[in-house]
């Protein structure tokens, strides 16, 4: 089974980072502890209507989808944003049906949905048969575009970098597990507008993210589950940092 993970990043994070001083933990940088970012707070609930993909592997209806839960995104996030006194910065989308030779200067792994450019901005999803084959009314398409548009938040916040200059597996496992947990942030807040979802739905997500993502890399399942509902329920961005839990809460 593909997974949808940006492995190939984390990776990039762990092999490039530059050991880490004594006095630099994390609980020390300001960058990653006390970024503006956790002041914009709780995402306020809204609306966020998808354009349903009736038909397993139907390319053009799943672009129309992205593109309504990108608006969604756009919105919500700018508003955070402005509510912390930073300055948004929209990242670029780009939607292919099948797997590009290259994305960010890099080979494109076949087992990925998405990636994340840091230096264009730029999100890469592949809208394949191997995405859209299965479920396609399920909320995993929706949840996929919102941890991957958190990668794009905590670039320009900052905070990527700052956890790219830590080494150590654990830190790239907090940074994936908190765009998980922003994710769960967004989809809460307008998780009560989907008319047709319920509670099942997020649960479905939250099993499949613990069944493709749970590695050394991402977190084991059950960190998987405790970020994602944390997001979920609490929709609190500053909930969402991992920086200071203790490493059981990252492993």
């Amino acid at each position: 089974m593909r997974r949808s993970s940006i492995t190939g990043l984390l990776v990039a994070l762990v092999l490039t980072a530059a050991p880490v001083p004594a006095h630099a933990a994390p609980a020390l940088d300001p960058v990653l502890v006390d970024n503006p970012l956790y002041d914009s707070g709780v995402i306020a609930r809204s609306a966020c209507v998808e354009r349903p993909i009736s038909r397993r592997g139907d390319a053009a209806a799943a672009k129309k989808y992205v593109a309504a839960v990108v608006k969604c995104l756009n919105r919500v996030w700018t508003a955070q944003f402005a509510k912390a006194g930073l300055t948004f910065e929209k990242p670029q989308m780009v939607l292919l049906t099948k797997d590009p030779k290259k994305a960010c200067g890099h080979p494109w792994s076949p087992d990925q949905f998405r990636r994340y450019c840091p230096e264009e901005g730029r999100i890469v999803v592949v809208l394949d048969r191997t995405l859209l084959g299965r479920q396609v009314g399920d909320l995993y398409v929706f949840t996929m575009l919102a941890e991957a548009y958190a990668w794009h938040i905590t670039r320009i916040t900052g905070i990527s970098e700052a956890a790219g200059d830590l080494a150590g597996l654990q830190y790239s496992r907090r940074l994936a597990l908190q765009h998980m947990c922003l994710a769960g942030a967004f989809v809460g807040s307008v998780h009560r507008s989907m008319r047709h979802r319920d509670a099942r739905d997020w649960r479905f997500v939250v099993s499949r993210y613990q069944h493709q993502e749970a590695g050394i890399f991402s977190g084991n399942r059950e960190n998987i589950a405790f970020w994602m509902n944390r997001g979920f329920t609490k929709r609190n961005v500053a909930a969402c940092s991992t920086w200071t839990y203790s490493e059981s809460k990252v492993e």
